[in-house]
């Protein structure tokens, strides 16, 4: 309860001039709980939105230890390590993060974020996309079709596949948006390409 207003404007996003004090507010309540996974869950996340990565990593590392069991802990580990391993490019780094993603999935088979991290993983990893990243990514939009980066993800890699018709129609709910938005125009233009490939097959 104490955090539950701080977890909502996290989930919703914060104003980057808003972000100090929210992340001020989580480490205040989230040290009066060292003892609970959630807590320590919720500190990595706003200390991974003020870029401390070495904070949000071993608040991170804390939360699992507190909670091996839990998905929402082995989740934001896996995206913190698997963004370490972008940035240093070691292999070491690569199989941490490649493992933190297996057993965040492990955690909950059903949770979205796990199986687009799978696919994230092997994206920005480089080299040619196993079938089992495609499968991930796929199930995610499933699961979460209304996650505008899955559909774009999903539709690009389906235009990567040469499925440029179905690229195209998985963009048809932002594209076809009455509401203008820098994501909506994006979508037209994706849209255009894929038709145009799809009508020059």
């Amino acid at each position: 309860a104490a955090l539950m207003e701080d977890q909502l404007r996290l989930f919703v996003g914060v104003p980057k001039d808003d972000r100090p004090a929210l992340v001020g507010s989580v480490r205040t309540s989230a040290a009066k709980f060292p003892a609970s996974a959630h807590a320590a869950t919720l500190l990595a996340q706003a200390e991974w939105l003020a870029e401390d990565k070495v904070a949000a990593l071993a608040a991170a590392d804390r939360a699992v230890a507190l909670d091996p069991a839990s998905s929402a802990a082995q989740t934001m580990r896996a995206e913190i390590l698997l963004d370490r391993a972008h940035d240093s490019d070691k292999p070491e780094d690569w199989t941490a993060a490649r493992t933190a993603i297996v057993r965040a999935n492990r955690a909950d088979t059903e949770n979205p974020v796990p199986l687009a991290l799978f696919y994230r993983y092997h994206a920005m990893k480089g080299g040619p996309m196993p079938a089992l990243g495609y499968d991930g990514l796929n199930r995610a939009f499933q699961l979460l079709p209304q996650n505008p980066t899955y559909r774009f993800n999903l539709a690009s890699a389906m235009a990567t596949k040469g499925d440029h018709a179905r690229a195209s129609r998985l963009l048809d709910p932002i594209a076809f948006s009455p509401h203008a938005s820098d994501m909506r125009e994006a979508a037209i233009r994706m849209k255009a390409r894929y038709d145009a490939a799809a009508r020059g097959k």
